[in-house]
């Protein structure tokens, strides 16, 4: 158990936290830049959490790097970026298209995720207890809280602090379940992804809740969502570039 701790701790942030971001009304756009630096990052740190600290504490005999998990991860993070902004450069018509209806596909992809993961995973149920529990919700919810408080002593602005916070909790509790597959044998290796597990359900625990409040205030208030100001500047540009100006057509017409 202590093992599956350790390796969720280490793990960098996951994809989830953009969702989320958008959900909360973060900025996306620094969300996107945090996770792509947080994997890139972990290539490096893993290794030297687990050769620094890892081997002085736990006596297993190999604990891989998943070099391979954490490249496909970045990929999965490149394209998507780069199919994006070329919709948003070269599609600013498609580009509006797709923002409105962004939120409640993601909505529907983080119910999915919940689901799945609750259903993937009954049989580790049967083993969870209040500890498992408490260990699951201390690591997301203190990124949350240290997120929060550095990002307000940093006089960030709303948005930002919505991201900072998000990215802060959320871990890549994929990578963690793989290193643990590896690092130990059968049923160890199944018993303790149960804090990876754990660490994923309890994760979007107060997320949702915010975004419920966030709903119910929004109505009450009449309060829209804002659309991110470099996304909205791009489009602007991009469209004024398509029309024509108005006072050529005028001259044209009047030579």
């Amino acid at each position: 158990m202590q093992l599956g701790l350790f390796f969720t701790g280490i793990s960098p942030g996951g994809g989830a936290s953009s969702v989320w971001s958008l959900l909360l009304d973060g900025n996306i756009n620094l969300s996107i830049v945090l996770t792509t630096i947080g994997t890139l990052e972990s290539f490096i740190m893993i290794p030297f959490w687990i050769v620094f600290l890892g081997k002085r504490i736990f006596s297993v005999g190999e604990m891989p790097v998943p070099y391979s998990r954490i490249g496909f991860s970045i990929i999965a993070l490149i394209i998507p970026l780069c199919i994006g902004y070329c919709i948003q450069r070269f599609m600013p018509r498609v580009s509006r298209v797709m923002t409105r209806i962004l939120k409640p596909l993601s909505s529907c992809l983080i119910i999915f995720i919940i689901i799945f993961a609750t259903v993937t995973n009954l049989y580790l149920f049967k083993i969870f207890s209040w500890k498992i529990i408490l260990a699951g919700a201390v690591i997301p919810w203190t990124g949350y809280l240290i997120g929060l408080i550095t990002s307000i002593l940093a006089c960030l602005p709303t948005p930002d602090i919505i991201s900072m916070t998000v990215e802060s909790g959320i871990q890549n509790t994929g990578i963690a379940i793989f290193m643990l597959k590896f690092s130990l044998g059968q049923p160890a290796a199944d018993i303790t992804t149960v804090i990876p597990v754990a660490v994923a359900l309890m994760t979007p625990i107060p997320l949702l809740i915010g975004f419920i409040i966030k709903k119910c205030f929004g109505k009450k208030d009449g309060i829209d969502h804002i659309q991110d100001p470099a996304t909205e500047s791009m489009l602007n540009k991009k469209e004024c570039e398509e029309v024509p100006p108005a006072n050529s057509e005028n001259e044209n017409k009047q030579a």
